[in-house]
């Protein structure tokens, strides 16, 4: 008898920014490492698509190398766009304390909902 295991399709994920915080709590990086973290320990499935990359960086780059913004932003993006989750539902509570970088959180989550259909 073979045993099937399902992987949930919804996931519910979350970050408060805190302006009083270390610098990942203030900063889109926290967000998107946060956010990341949470996802793929919900989804082990996505694990594929993100190993591959971290193993390259870990061989190619020096022992204390820290993801960036940017990619984080990309995958996780990708992940929502492709609907590789079928439902998701993301609080981030306290934006106003995300600083200079607001606009651009607001921006980057009004894009991912657009191009993946969320209203």
């Amino acid at each position: 008898m073979q045993t099937q295991i399902n992987q949930p399709t919804s996931v519910i994920i979350s970050f408060f920014f805190n302006a009083r915080g270390s610098p990942l709590e203030r900063r889109p990086l926290g967000l998107f490492r946060s956010l990341l973290l949470q996802l793929l320990q919900q989804r082990r499935d996505l694990l594929s698509a993100f190993l591959p990359n971290f193993r390259t960086k870990r061989v190619k780059l020096p022992p204390n190398w820290e993801w960036q913004e940017g990619e984080l932003r990309e995958y996780f993006s990708d992940v929502v766009i492709s609907a590789k989750v079928s439902s998701m539902i993301v609080f981030i509570d306290a934006l106003d304390e995300c600083g200079e970088e607001l606009d651009e959180c607001e921006e980057e989550s009004d894009e991912c909902g657009e191009e993946s259909g969320v209203r």
